[in-house]
């Protein structure tokens, strides 16, 4: 505890520790002062029982009381030249005034052997041999002025003290100093293990690091690289960069390949102005001669506060910059068709706002068939026809122009310096080229309207509410039109892929007939029940070619597939004014009387009479046109009608159709 406590004392209070470069000298300062200090005052105690000399118990206080003042103010302002001046030379003046004191009896002059090592330990060797040689010149005169006056100095108890006290205070005084040598040799060693562990801690750190890191000088000659920064460049080993110009090898050149000075480089004007820099709309060069969009901060490298060179951290941004010129991309275009989209093309129109674009023309474009697309067959054909729609505006467009999807079905055209004669011709051309196209089951129309400015002082807006007024007014004009062309359309369709289904409407349509006049019907009636026998398979159109014509038994999974026509049936005719009263007959026609049919299980009188109808024409007419060429003879298939009454069919309307079969 005492040797702890001793220890920190003189190194005062541990604010100097061993890896300190001024440990050594704090420690032996410490020492000098205290033994100054305890020396003098023993010396004054000593004179002042044994001798009784007053001027030399006066001189020893007064230097005690000087050493002790010095520690107290080292102690407390840790100023170690200060001291070190003070101590030393408190101990030449006590040295001198000894020597004054004492010529050269009881062997005092052996005192001298002190000074030298505290002064070398104190103030190094250049300092020191200036100090003793002063010194030791002022001895040599005094001992030679002196020389004749001296008598042989006596051997006694007083010299042989101050003989053992000199050589002692020199022995502890070296020893101190191979004691403090080890130390401090030891509190190197450490220090440099912690400094190894450091560095090897920092290069983990630089290692293990996101971003690419490398250092130059202030020739711009690499330094140091981290492993990211060689993976990022395409490099195998540092020693591919370390003593490299940087800017040459990676930064010398734009994205176009063009030379980018060293004059106009950022990373340069780092180590020249040491203020730290930041890009993000440059690029870095790899090994391998491709380059990559970079972000980097280059940040001036100091040292002893002067510029020794800067530290570059880079990371590629190729993604980032990709993904936002895709979101940017996005943002005004739309994704499915590559035409601007609404936003784009409110931007766009005010671009066209100008004197040289006047006669400015636009067109305002609605589909007539998207929804029956997507709700027929998915909205992967409804897309498939909105691209052909884009391709078709862009391909009249050209490059005067541009096309615009603004919404689901609806499209724009704006053409710079375009009369309503050119309009015409554009709007001529776009409906030819959707009319010609045969990729689609449902052939692509579209209503348009169209609008010319003239002048500036036309608004825009208005421009473009009044094309859109002459869409709707096309669209509602050739509403009934349009409708019974894409109906027409789909059956046709149907028909042309199965011709036995084309004489299967034809059949079940004259069928249907003859039963509203049996019913005695009105003739609306009549007409209702006729249509939706011809329509009664349309939902067909949604099954693929194999299983609309496969004559072999059907899986269970196709049954199923094909159960669901009348639903498809259904919903066609549901999306036209002319056949929303035919909707329900067509979605019940496989209903039987028992309830076993399907899609809903209907019962009894709970199927629609128009469906009962229709069920029994389908299963009359497939007996005598199967599409396995299994057919019944007429009097089979009434047989076979007959058997199922009461369990598929009404028995009812069973014996009018057996009946009006037999008459026909």
């Amino acid at each position: 505890m005492e040797e702890n406590w001793l220890h920190k004392y003189l190194s005062n209070n541990g604010r100097f520790d061993k890896a300190h470069p001024a440990y050594r000298r704090v420690f032996l300062l410490n020492i000098v002062l205290l033994s100054m200090t305890m020396g003098c005052a023993l010396f004054a105690v000593l004179n002042s029982l044994i001798i009784c000399d007053p001027k030399s118990i006066y001189i020893n206080a007064i230097f005690a009381l000087l050493a002790f003042i010095t520690l107290i103010y080292f102690h407390r302002t840790d100023n170690i030249y200060m001291g070190t001046y003070v101590a030393v030379g408190l101990l030449m003046i006590i040295l001198l005034l000894l020597f004054e004191m004492t010529q050269n009896t009881n062997y005092a002059l052996f005192w001298m052997v002190t000074l030298p090592p505290v002064a070398y330990f104190l103030l190094g060797t250049q300092k020191a041999r200036i100090i003793l040689s002063m010194f030791y010149a002022y001895m040599l005169y005094f001992i030679l002025s002196n020389q004749s006056a001296w008598q042989p100095a006596e051997f006694n108890t007083e010299s042989l003290l101050n003989m053992a006290g000199a050589t002692l205070g020199f022995i502890m005084i070296i020893a101190y100093f191979e004691k403090s040598r080890k130390e401090s040799a030891d509190a190197l060693l450490n220090a440099n293990l912690i400094l190894e562990e450091s560095k090897s801690e920092l290069r983990l750190i630089l290692d293990t690091a996101a971003e690419g890191i490398y250092g130059i000088d202030l020739d711009g000659k690499c330094t140091f690289c981290n492993m990211r920064c060689l993976e990022l460049l395409g490099y195998k080993d540092e020693e591919e960069l370390i003593g490299k110009d940087m800017h040459d090898l990676i930064h010398s050149r734009y994205k176009d390949g063009s030379k980018l000075p060293i004059s106009q480089c950022r990373i340069h004007k780092v180590i020249i102005s040491g203020e730290k820099v930041h890009a993000e709309d440059e690029v870095f060069w790899r090994a391998d001669g491709t380059y990559f969009e970079v972000q980097y901060y280059a940040y001036p490298k100091n040292k002893n506060n002067k510029l020794v060179g800067g530290v570059i951290t880079f990371m590629n941004i190729s993604e980032r910059i990709k993904n936002e010129e895709k979101i940017q991309y996005l943002s005004y275009h739309d994704s499915l068709t590559g035409l601007i989209n609404r936003q784009g093309f409110e931007m766009e129109i005010f671009k066209y706002n100008r004197a040289e674009c006047l006669p400015l023309s636009i067109i305002y474009g609605d589909l007539n068939c998207l929804k029956l697309s997507n709700d027929i067959f998915g909205h992967t054909a409804g897309d498939n026809l909105i691209i052909k729609v884009a391709r078709v505006l862009q391909s009249v467009c050209g490059n005067n122009g541009t096309g615009a999807r603004i919404g689901g079905d609806e499209f724009v055209l704006l053409l710079p310096c375009t009369d309503p004669q050119g309009v015409g011709k554009i709007m001529a051309q776009i409906k030819q080229d959707l009319v010609q196209d045969t990729s689609q089951v449902i052939k692509c129309s579209i209503s348009m309207g169209s609008y010319t400015k003239y002048s500036l002082e036309e608004s825009v807006e208005q421009s473009f509410r009044k094309a859109e007024n002459e869409m709707y007014l096309e669209k509602t004009s050739q509403r009934n039109r349009n409708e019974m062309l894409m109906l027409a359309e789909l059956i046709s369709a149907l028909h042309e892929r199965s011709p036995r289904e084309k004489n299967h409407s034809e059949n079940i349509n004259r069928l249907c007939g003859k039963m509203g006049i049996a019913l005695e019907w009105p003739q609306s009636d009549i007409k209702n029940v006729k249509d939706a026998g011809f329509y009664h398979d349309i939902g067909k159109i949604v099954l693929s070619d194999e299983l609309l014509c496969k004559t072999s038994k059907l899986s269970t999974m196709e049954k199923l597939e094909k159960q669901q026509h009348p639903i498809v049936g259904y919903r066609i005719l549901n999306l036209f004014d002319n056949t929303l009263d035919l909707a329900e007959a067509v979605y019940y026609h496989h209903e039987r009387w028992d309830g076993n049919g399907y899609p809903k299980g209907l019962k009894g009188e709970e199927i629609p009479i128009q469906s009962r109808i229709i069920a029994i024409a389908e299963q009359y007419d497939n007996l005598l046109n199967p599409i396995n060429d299994q057919a019944l003879r007429q009097g089979e298939a009434l047989l076979r009608i007959q058997q199922l009454s009461g369990v598929k069919f009404d028995p009812q309307l069973t014996d009018l159709f057996i009946s009006i079969v037999r008459q026909s």
